[in-house]
Formats: structure tokens, sequence, C-alpha cells
């Protein structure tokens, strides 16, 4: 019995098929039968995909919300960017939910990743009067009637305020 060493070009690496022919020839030069051997080698593993910034946000209503996105990395495709399905309304305050898919040309889906944007509208605290509230006959609409103060937690947000209904004590409701 004899043996060989064949130089094999599979690169494992590398989806595809590969041939492989084996022939031989004895010392007294009898060929033997040509066997050629097809190696496939497949793609089985999926991307993964990453988030870029966090899983959950908020968002303060009345902003424009802009999405950071996410990647995808794949041992044989090699790495890219992520489209988010779906969309953030940051002009009503809610729950939305962002989905990042990807496949890779083998057909191997990644595992759906999720971003939840919850669009908040916080209320100011602490309204109060920084002086005593005037109230006259025949002013203009427009015309202050006090001064008031509150915190909000919504960044750069503008407080105001419109005193909407006065009962005249000296009328019925």
């Amino acid at each position: 019995v004899q043996t060989c060493a064949l130089p094999i070009s599979v690169d494992h690496l590398v989806p595809g098929t590969y041939r492989i022919t084996y022939d031989y020839v004895d010392s007294s030069g009898n060929h033997a039968q040509e066997v050629i051997r097809a190696v496939n080698v497949v793609d089985t593993t999926a991307p993964v995909i990453e988030l870029i910034g966090g899983a959950s946000l908020t968002h303060e209503v009345g902003r424009q919300y802009f999405d950071e996105g996410a990647t995808w990395k794949d041992a044989v495709d090699g790495n890219g960017s992520v489209e988010a399905s779906g969309q953030v309304d940051a002009t009503r305050p809610g729950a939305y939910e962002l989905s990042y898919d990807f496949s890779d040309r083998s057909g191997n889906a990644a595992e759906t990743v999720i971003r939840f944007v919850q669009v908040l509208n916080d209320a100011p605290e602490q309204l109060r009067a920084l002086e005593e509230l005037e109230v006259r006959e025949n002013e203009p609409v427009g015309t202050q009637v006090g001064l008031f103060a509150a915190s909000d937690r919504n960044p750069e947000s503008i407080l105001s305020y419109r005193m909407n209904w006065i009962r005249d004590e000296n009328q019925s409701l």
C-alpha cells in the first residue's frame, strides 16, 4: 500500500463546491480509476446585529427623532449597517418599536433586534405664582395678570401658561 499527499485546494472560509480529483499511477505504470469528489463548503452561521446606542430610549415629544441604527457582522460576508423597520412619531407621546433584521448571502437570518423608544411629554412640576395675581376689568386681551414659575424635566422646553377661565363672583355660572 502506498500513500500520497495531494495538494488540496479547499478554502473552508469561502462557501462553494470544490472538486478534488484523485488519480494514481503505481510504479509499474498501472493507472487507477480516476475518482472525483465534490466538497461542499456551506455557510450556516447567522450574522449578528448590534445596536448603535441603547435598546430602550426616552425621547422628548416635539423634537425630531434620529435613529442611530445598527450594524451587522458576518463570518463570511463581512459587516455593514442596518436600517430600522418602523417609525417613531416624535409629535405624539407613546411607545414605539423599531426592529432591525438582516440575512447574509447564504440566507442565514440574524436574530431580530428591537429598540424601544418612549416619546414623553412630561408635565411641568411645582407650578406656582411668583406674585399676587391681579385681574382688572376691561383690560385688553393678553394683559399680564401675574408671573408664574415651574420646573420642567423636558430639556430646553419653553413654559407658557394661559388662564382659560375666570369666575366672576357677581355672575352665576
